[in-house]
């Protein structure tokens, strides 16, 4: 966790409602504008009894071409110039991940 960052409670949503969690590709296209999300998901109790109420979860997930090239977008750099992120293509940030989480992930 990062400074200033916490874990916070998201009301439940009304009937018909769907969540986007955003991820790092577009994060890094965006400079950080838009922040990629860890998130987990708990059932809360109701009643007091451990877990009544059921959920749903489907994930989706839609990568770019393994070729594609991943770098900040013009309209995201601030006055500053500065580019948050080092150019790269969706194929090495999705192997960059894998690493990161998967110690046997063959190189």
């Amino acid at each position: 966790s990062g400074e200033g960052e916490y874990w916070m409670d998201v009301p439940i949503a009304p009937l018909g409602t769907f969540v986007v969690n955003l991820g790092d590709m577009l994060e890094r296209w965006t400079n950080g504008k838009f922040k990629s999300t860890v998130h987990r998901v708990l059932i809360p109790p109701s009643n007091g009894k451990e877990q009544e109420r059921e959920r749903y979860s489907i994930p989706f997930f839609y990568d770019p071409q393994f070729d594609a090239i991943v770098e900040c977008l013009e309209s995201c750099v601030g006055d500053d110039g500065v580019k948050k992120y080092p150019r790269t293509t969706s194929g090495e940030h999705l192997l960059s991940k894998y690493h990161e989480t998967h110690a046997d992930f063959a190189k």
